[in-house]
């Protein structure tokens, strides 16, 4: 019987250390899940940082595009303001001019005393 004890004594040893060496394979798949997720916070916060980056220069961007949308406006009505205060008779024939296309373009031949009924169909 002690014989019997004896040989079953290494066995329990190598269960316990074996169960030690378990916890130590948990300690090192515990510590490698947390690598893990360090690496995985490392990489949004860097795509975070892109993003950001990215948002900044589209928004400057479209500052500048606007900026410069409101300075060529600006300049194409000063101008065509100064055109009117040197040429007032040209700009009057202008706007007439302009005027009656839109009116015929708006509506048609009828304005001139056409019927409609004369009017091509495209």
């Amino acid at each position: 019987m002690v014989a019997d004890n004896a040989s079953r004594l290494p066995r329990q040893q190598g269960k316990e250390q074996g169960g030690r060496g378990g916890s130590r394979q948990e300690e090192s798949s515990g510590g490698m899940v947390g690598s893990v997720m360090e690496g995985a916070g490392d990489i949004a916060s860097t795509a975070a940082g892109a993003v950001g980056d990215a948002w900044d220069a589209t928004r400057q961007g479209a500052q500048q595009a606007a900026s410069t949308v409101a300075d060529v406006a600006e300049n194409a009505w000063e101008e065509t303001r100064d055109f009117m205060r040197r040429y007032p008779m040209a700009a009057l024939g202008a706007g007439f001019c302009l005027g009656f296309l839109m009116a015929m373009a708006m509506g048609g031949p009828s304005l001139l005393g056409r019927s409609s009924s004369n009017q091509r169909n495209w």
